[in-house]
Formats: C-alpha cells, sequence, structure tokens
C-alpha cells in the first residue's frame, strides 16, 4: 500500500502501511484505528500517556523522521501538536499544548 494512501494510526499518526502495521482488538482483530505500536488487545499500550508526553517523546527526532535534521525542537512540537491533536485519541483532550505553547 502507498504510505500517502494508507490509514494513519488515530494515536501517532504511523501510516498503517500492511497487516503487520495495525494494532489489534479484545478478540485480535485488526484495529481499524490504532498502530500496533499503540494498541493491542483493544487497550492502548500506554493509557495514561497524553499528548503533550507524546510530543516529547517524538520532538527531538522529528527532523530526522521527516528528513529535515536542522529543524528545531521548537518548530518539531509545534508540528506534532498540529499533527496529532486532531486525531481521535486526542481530539476530545486537546484544548491546547503546554510543551509548545499552541
Amino acid at each position: 500500500m502507498n504510505p500517502n494512501e494508507a490509514p494513519i494510526c488515530q494515536s501517532c499518526s504511523m501510516p498503517m502501511t500492511d497487516a503487520s502495521k495495525f494494532g489489534t482488538e479484545k478478540d485480535d482483530s485488526p484495529s481499524k484505528d490504532y498502530c500496533v505500536h499503540c494498541y493491542k488487545k483493544g487497550a492502548f499500550t500506554r493509557p495514561n500517556t497524553t499528548i503533550e508526553e507524546m510530543i516529547e517523546l517524538y520532538a527531538p527526532r522529528w527532523g530526522q523522521w521527516t528528513g529535515r535534521p536542522d529543524l528545531s525542537i521548537e518548530q518539531a512540537k509545534v508540528e506534532i501538536f498540529e499533527k496529532l491533536s486532531p486525531l481521535k485519541r486526542w481530539k476530545k483532550k486537546s484544548g491546547g499544548c503546554c510543551c509548545c505553547k499552541h
């Protein structure tokens, strides 16, 4: 599957390009919304993680992952917030981000 056409994880935004990338529901069926890293057996792998924690985790590597090694961590935080906040897991909870002042 073309990564640009693949569904994305509604927690971390990873493209789910093949069956091995999908998380699982309680009955072991593939999750339609979440990837294998975020969701297993019908539950989040890190259930208490906040959007701010996800941003802090991703920010140091965001420039490398997006092909922009000179991207500042502060700019990465803004981009990550903009990417994650509309996703299903975070949509209802994010009223603004304390780590990037967005």
